[in-house]
């Protein structure tokens, strides 16, 4: 099928920092000749443009902070609220996934449809953790347990004690998403034994067909991450009507799951041409973790006060006056007579103006500003109080 473009230069290089790098991977490459054929140069001129540049460096930041952060902390949330975990680990050197899907620059890469980064599907770390625990040789009973039915077909699929021959996994495993802007990179592989890999079987002997070092080299460029700091998570699947030994035996098989999954993209790598070194994540360093801390830290703050204004927004204008009171009186500088001075004014005021104020949320005003007064020792202001609660709410002391 060929693309409907007007002309070859119809669509634009794009611009760094601009628009979905991974809608512009995907969808718009504009280098074809009149033949509507791709040459080498042309692959490197649209992965240029893509990143935004045409120097040396070939390289460019994708993804934004704040909807990197939010996605990784409400993926982290759901899982949590399953009774799960999540990892936050980083690459040691390169990254690439989605080699194998079709573009004409010959090697694709898998892009968050929404993020506009690299990323690993769920399925995927599926298999990583599968490949890991099937390579340290766990029984196939925890498999099962753990992934599902080895085979869909039922005629192969094989069943335990008297559980049904198909069945889903116990544990579910979310997208692994990136939580900071991650680089993305002109890599380049340098294949040279084509023929050997393609008709070494079937007419060895020829010097075309041996795999020797008097090929030359066919360079292929494509594209990789660096500096990839991604979340991970992973749930118990739990069912209504699960028992408290069975939710326990659920959450052990999703600690399992996190273990292992944590081990394999040590040691055994994620993502494509592992074996040459890409792939590998790691605990994080000092510095990511001090990051990582700190956007704890924000996210729970910001939620915290989103709590806080939606609590506020369904409460009546006294119920909100005494709560912002309530929050003041809690402040240290607050309870000091000289510091406080401006609040405890405040304080004064918004008592003075209660006695139109229904009678419940006037009896939890009265009651905190007694209380404020007399436990940090304001004579001045208690004595005033007391007087605006006489003499203005004309109530008993």
């Amino acid at each position: 099928m060929q693309p409907l473009y007007h002309d070859a230069e119809h669509t634009p290089p794009r611009t760094r920092g601009t628009g979905h790098p991974g809608l512009w991977f995907e969808r718009f490459y504009n280098r074809y000749n009149a033949n509507w054929q791709v040459d080498t140069t042309s692959k490197q001129d649209f992965l240029q443009s893509l990143l935004g540049h045409h120097d040396n460096k070939h390289q460019c930041r994708v993804g934004t902070d704040s909807k990197l952060e939010r996605h990784a902390h409400s993926l982290a949330a759901i899982a949590r609220q399953q009774g799960g975990m999540s990892i936050e680990r980083q690459s040691s050197w390169h990254f690439v996934t989605g080699l194998g899907n079709p573009h004409p620059v010959e090697n694709g890469l898998t892009w968050h449809p929404v993020l506009g980064v690299p990323y690993l599907p769920g399925s995927a770390v599926k298999g990583i953790t599968r490949a890991w625990l099937e390579l340290n040789d766990y029984d196939a009973q925890t498999r099962k347990r753990l992934f599902g039915s080895d085979d869909k077909d039922p005629r192969k699929a094989r069943a335990f004690a008297d559980e049904p021959e198909l069945i889903s996994g116990e544990v579910i495993f979310f997208d692994a998403l990136p939580v900071q802007p991650v680089t993305l990179m002109i890599d380049t592989m340098t294949p040279h034994m084509g023929d050997w890999y393609k008709k070494g079987d079937n007419k060895p002997g020829g010097a075309a067909n041996t795999p020797a070092d008097w090929h030359a080299p066919n360079p292929v460029v494509f594209l990789a991450a660096a500096d990839v700091v991604m979340s991970f998570a992973v749930a118990p699947r739990l069912r209504p009507g699960m028992n408290k030994a069975q939710r326990e035996e659920s959450l052990a098989l999703a600690q399992l799951a996190s273990q292992a999954l944590s081990d394999a993209l040590e040691h055994q790598g994620a993502g494509a041409k592992t074996a040459a070194g890409y792939g590998t994540f790691v605990a994080l360093d000092e510095t990511n973790e001090r990051k990582a801390v700190q956007r704890r830290k924000e996210y729970e703050e910001n939620l915290q006060a989103r709590e806080e204004e939606a609590a506020l927004a369904g409460m009546s204008p006294e119920q909100r006056q005494l709560a912002v009171l309530l929050e003041g009186m809690q402040q240290l500088a607050n309870q000091n007579a000289g510091s406080g001075a401006e609040f405890h004014r405040e304080v004064l005021s918004t008592l003075e103006g209660s006695v139109d104020w229904p009678q419940l949320e006037q009896d939890a005003l009265v009651d905190a500003v007694r209380d404020f007064m007399k436990k940090y020792k304001l004579k001045n202001k208690e004595k005033e109080a007391k007087r605006i609660i006489r003499e203005v709410l004309k109530r008993e002391l």
